[in-house]
C-alpha cells in the first residue's frame, strides 16, 4: 500500500514536472532521502518548480528556464539559543537534499572580535555610525552571496546567522528610527523583502535556565536576565514578517533542532501535516484591536490576494499572488500550494516577486473568484506569533475576524489553558481550521451577482 506521504510526493512530482528547472535533480534527491523511493528508482525532474522565483519570469510572465530556486533565511533569537548548531544541522540537511548552502556569519561577532567594541559612552553619532556599518556589511554579506548563488544556476539556500532587522533590539526606538532616516532605510523593506523565512529559537535563558552558558560565544557577555530581554526585543523585530517561526524550549535540545529542520525543510519546498496552521474564528473585533493595542507590540499589515486559474489536471494545486503593504511601502509574492488528496499533508512555498511580474501575472487571474482584502495584526505571546485576520472585502466576507497561529503538533496549544491571552479567549468562538469558509480562498469564491 502506497502511504499518504508518498502520494503526495508523486502528486508534487507529477505537477513540478512542468515546470523545470535547469540544473540539478531534486525530486530523485528528496524521495531516496525521505525514503518515500528506493534508491535504485530515478526520478527524471526537478523537485522545486521555476514559478517559485521572481527571476524566473520575463515581462509576460513565462518561465525562465535558466533559474533556480533560491531562498533565504534568517535564524535569530537570544544568547545560547542553539542557533549554531541548527546552523551546522541545516546545512547538513539541506546538502543531502541537493541544495547548495551559503552561510552568513554573524557580523556583530565579526566588529567585536576585530576589536570594534560597543562602548556604553559613545556618542549618538558614534552609535549610529558602529550600527549603520553593522547593518551594510550584513546587508553587502547577504547580497554577495545571493549574487554568487544566482551565478551558479544551483537550488541555492542562504542561511544568516542574525538578520538586519536584530538591530532594532540592541537600540531604543528613537535611535533606531534616525539609523534608519540616516541611511534611507525602510522597516518593511528590511524586513520582509530581504529574507523568505525567519526562525526565532527562543535563549535557553527561558524555559531552560539549567543550560544557559556563553562558553561558545566569547564575545557575549549577557545575563540570564539581559539575554531574556533581548530574546523578547527580537521576537518584536520581526513582527509582520509573512513567515516568522517561534521555537520554543518546551522539548529537549535535539527535538529543538528537529523542529526547526522541520520548519525550514517545509520552506524550501517539501510536505507537512496540514494541522501546522491552526485556525480559529473571533468575535468582537474592534474591542480586539483596542486591547491589543494597549497591551502588546503590534505591526498592521494591509494584504490584497488574488487567485490564479487552476489546473485543471492537478485540481489540489492552488497559485495566489499577494500584495503586502505597510508605511507606503509594498512587497509581492507568489504563493503555490500543493496539498494532498486527503487533506493531510500541504506543501506552500512563497517567493518574492516584483510589481511588474505581479501585474502581468494578474492576466492568469482565476475568473470564478474575486480579489480579497484583509488587514494582518499580529503580536506576539509567550513564545507564540499570533496573528489576527480581518477580512474587508468581498462583502460576503467583509468584518469577519479570524486568529491564526503555528503551531508544532508536537508541542501543546490549549486556546482555553494560557496558550492565547486570557484577554482573547473570550473572544474565540469557535476553531475553523479545517473549514475552507473562513479562509481566503473561501471568500475568493465569486457569489452570484459578483
Amino acid at each position: 500500500m502506497v502511504s499518504n506521504s508518498a502520494r503526495s510526493l508523486y502528486r508534487s512530482i507529477r505537477f513540478l514536472r512542468k515546470y523545470l528547472v535547469a540544473g540539478s535533480c531534486l525530486a530523485g534527491t528528496v524521495a531516496t532521502t525521505y525514503g518515500y523511493i528506493s534508491k535504485s528508482e530515478s526520478v527524471k525532474t526537478n523537485f522545486i518548480p521555476a514559478i517559485y522565483a521572481e527571476e524566473h519570469f520575463d515581462t509576460l510572465g513565462k518561465q525562465n528556464t535558466n533559474a533556480a530556486p533560491l531562498y533565504r533565511i534568517v535564524l535569530t533569537g537570544g544568547p545560547c539559543a542553539g542557533k549554531s548548531s541548527a546552523l551546522t544541522r541545516l546545512s547538513e540537511r539541506l546538502q543531502a537534499l541537493g541544495f547548495q548552502v551559503f552561510t552568513v556569519a554573524e557580523v556583530a561577532t565579526l566588529l567585536l572580535t576585530g576589536g570594534a567594541t560597543f562602548k556604553p559612552d559613545m556618542t549618538l553619532d558614534e552609535i549610529i555610525t558602529w550600527e549603520s556599518g553593522l547593518l551594510k556589511t550584513q546587508m553587502s554579506l547577504e547580497d554577495a552571496f545571493t549574487a554568487i548563488a544566482k551565478a551558479s544556476g544551483k537550488p541555492t539556500v542562504i542561511l544568516c546567522d542574525r538578520g538586519v532587522m536584530d538591530g532594532s533590539a540592541y537600540l531604543d526606538k528613537p535611535t533606531w528610527e534616525a539609523l534608519l532616516d540616516q541611511n534611507g532605510w525602510s522597516e518593511p523593506k528590511l524586513r520582509d523583502a530581504r529574507y523568505d523565512c525567519v526562525v526565532h529559537l527562543v535563549t535557553a535563558a527561558i524555559g531552560a535556565e539549567n543550560y544557559y552558558t556563553l562558553a561558545n560565544n566569547l564575545a557575549r557577555t549577557e545575563s540570564k536576565e539581559v539575554a531574556a530581554e533581548l530574546d523578547v526585543k527580537l521576537r518584536e523585530a520581526y513582527l509582520g514578517h509573512s513567515n516568522v517561526y517561534m521555537i520554543d524550549n518546551s522539548t529537549g535540545f535535539e527535538e529543538k533542532i528537529a523542529r526547526v529542520l522541520d520548519v525550514v525543510s517545509h520552506k524550501v519546498g517539501f510536505p507537512r501535516p496540514a494541522n501546522y496552521r491552526r485556525r480559529f474564528l473571533l468575535k468582537g473585533e474592534q474591542l480586539i484591536d483596542t486591547i491589543l493595542s494597549s497591551k502588546y507590540a503590534t505591526q498592521e499589515i494591509a494584504i490584497e490576494q488574488t487567485f490564479l486559474k487552476v489546473d485543471e489536471d492537478d485540481p489540489n494545486v492552488r497559485r495566489k499572488i499577494v500584495k503586502r503593504g505597510q508605511s507606503g511601502v509594498n512587497n509581492f509574492t507568489l504563493t503555490t500550494t500543493i496539498k494532498s488528496e486527503d487533506g493531510k499533508e500541504e506543501t506552500e512555498v512563497s517567493r518574492p516577486i516584483s510589481a511588474k511580474t505581479f501585474v502581468s501575472l494578474m492576466a492568469q487571474r482565476d475568473p470564478n473568484r474575486v480579489p480579497v482584502c484583509k488587514t494582518i495584526r499580529t503580536f506576539v505571546h509567550k513564545e507564540n506569533y499570533l496573528e489576527v485576520h480581518t477580512y474587508t472585502s468581498p462583502k460576503h466576507g467583509k468584518g469577519v475576524s479570524v486568529l491564526q497561529v503555528e503551531v508544532d503538533p508536537k508541542v501543546k496549544f490549549d486556546v482555553r489553558g494560557g496558550s492565547l491571552p486570557k484577554f482573547l479567549e473570550d473572544f474565540v468562538d469557535h476553531e475553523v481550521t479545517d473549514d475552507e469558509k473562513y479562509q481566503s480562498c473561501g471568500f475568493s469564491k465569486k457569489l452570484s451577482g459578483e
